[in-house]
């Protein structure tokens, strides 16, 4: 089993164990974190508004709460996944342009 495969069993099992209205609960809470954590980065880049947060202190905290929402999109794609039409589209414009990059 490859790494993809093994993620894919985990954010399987997850789902398994929580309602998607509890998956939408984590979703809300770690988009909130995250938006902290953003904050709290931008406070330490600045230096306005002192924080004692280090600057990879706040970067390695906004990376966690992104993981976590990452995740949260994975099981609830789970249940709200419809089609592949978005995904065909944006393949296909990305292979226009890459044609059009490859003619120049």
């Amino acid at each position: 089993m490859n790494n993809i495969e093994s993620y894919i069993d985990k954010i399987v099992s997850i789902r398994e164990k929580l309602r998607s209205e509890e998956v939408l609960c984590q979703f809300a809470e770690e988009c909130s974190e995250a938006a902290h954590a953003a904050l709290k980065l931008r406070r330490a880049l600045t230096g306005e508004n002192p924080t004692p947060v280090s600057v990879q202190d706040a970067e390695e905290n906004l990376l966690e709460e992104l993981t976590d929402i990452v995740i949260c999109v994975d099981v609830l794609a789970l249940d709200f996944y419809r089609s592949e039409e978005k995904a065909v589209r944006w393949i296909n414009r990305l292979d226009s342009r890459t044609e059009k990059r490859d003619e120049t």
